[in-house]
């Protein structure tokens, strides 16, 4: 569980009781602005050199059972590198348009890469998206400021997501929007970063297909499900999930979203936030023999009777070889 006390350093200021919104000059060329965001959506949208989009979304609060909401803020650019985010309340911006330059206002927080050690290894959480998440005791609007970042225009995807939040009914549905101006720029690094790839991350999860999909050595492929809250609260669902493989070539993990804001900020994320899932052998012993129930494919079936998206990252698992797999899905009553 996150912490029910909002982090000063990040989240102090939204404490602050939202009056107004001064829109601040914060780039140099503009997509939308804080009083005109722009609505989060599925497909990619373009940012050329210098520009910036802004988003919005409201959160309630602390729930009845004292929890804080719980928002998770992810961003995958394509190229890798090519914009960031940063997360702003309406009183920081407020600050923030007429700051003195000795005392420079920052935001409640900022995109960053969850990555961590595992042996010798550096491993990303995310895939490489960049990430953000918090936990607010204290309901109000606040807003996403996304800005590309060097030579080459991004294609980027912003997903936010939480319990109890919504999005202004004002924000603008445009696709992409403007040709932004482009601004000359320093650049200390010529390297190309890698393009996004579907399925690479949380930001570009596919829906499952029950499809063959090819995985390479030491790659995940990400998935997100949808499940429906059932109309009666006393009836119960099952996610059911199955990866058909090779025997021992793959495994998957299933992750709700507030697992993986936890996860976010575990200093030991295999221990303190482990996924709420795991494909497992569905195996059984008769006498001294351990027979299998399905030839080696990996299920998990979990109870799902509260709804929300549930994500499974499918991870190649110690193949030298590319190797195919097929994932099947499926949510049944109880």
């Amino acid at each position: 569980m996150l912490s029910k006390r909002l982090n000063r350093s990040a989240l102090g200021i939204a404490l602050i009781l939202l009056v107004g919104l001064v829109t601040p000059t914060l780039s140099l060329a503009s997509g939308s602005t804080p009083n005109a965001p722009l609505a989060v959506s599925t497909q990619s949208r373009t940012l050329e050199v210098g520009g910036t989009d802004w988003y919005a979304f409201t959160t309630a609060g602390m729930d009845s059972n004292n929890d804080p909401s719980h928002v998770l803020i992810v961003l995958s650019p394509d190229p890798t590198g090519s914009a960031t985010f940063k997360v702003w309340s309406a009183e920081g911006l407020k600050e923030k348009a007429t700051e003195d330059i000795s005392h420079p206002i920052s935001p409640m927080g900022q995109g960053t890469k969850l990555q961590y050690q595992d042996g010798s290894l550096t491993l990303d959480r995310y895939g490489g998206d960049l990430v953000w998440h918090g936990g607010f005791n204290v309901g109000g609007t606040f807003y996403v400021q996304v800005g590309q970042t060097g030579s080459s225009p991004s294609k980027y995807r912003l997903t936010i997501t939480g319990d109890s939040i919504s999005f202004p009914a004002s924000a603008a549905t445009t696709g992409q929007g403007q040709t932004t101006q482009a601004v000359s720029a320093a650049v200390t690094n010529s390297a190309i970063p890698l393009a996004r790839v579907p399925g690479s991350s949380i930001g570009t999860s596919m829906a499952p297909t029950g499809q063959m999909v090819t995985i390479n050595p030491g790659g995940q492929q990400w998935y997100a499900v949808k499940v429906d809250r059932l109309a009666k609260d006393e009836d119960k669902q099952n996610l059911n999930v199955e990866l058909v493989a090779p025997a021992g070539s793959a495994k998957f993990a299933v992750w709700t979203l507030q697992r993986l804001a936890e996860r976010a900020i575990s200093d030991d994320p295999n221990k303190k936030a482990p996924p709420i899932g795991q494909g497992t052998v569905n195996s059984y012993q008769d006498g001294s023999k351990t027979v299998d129930r399905d030839q080696g494919y990996l299920t998990w079936s979990g109870d799902v009777s509260y709804g929300g998206t549930y994500y499974i990252v499918v991870s190649s698992n110690n193949s030298a070889d590319p190797i195919q797999y097929t994932l099947k899905t499926g949510v049944a009553g109880q």
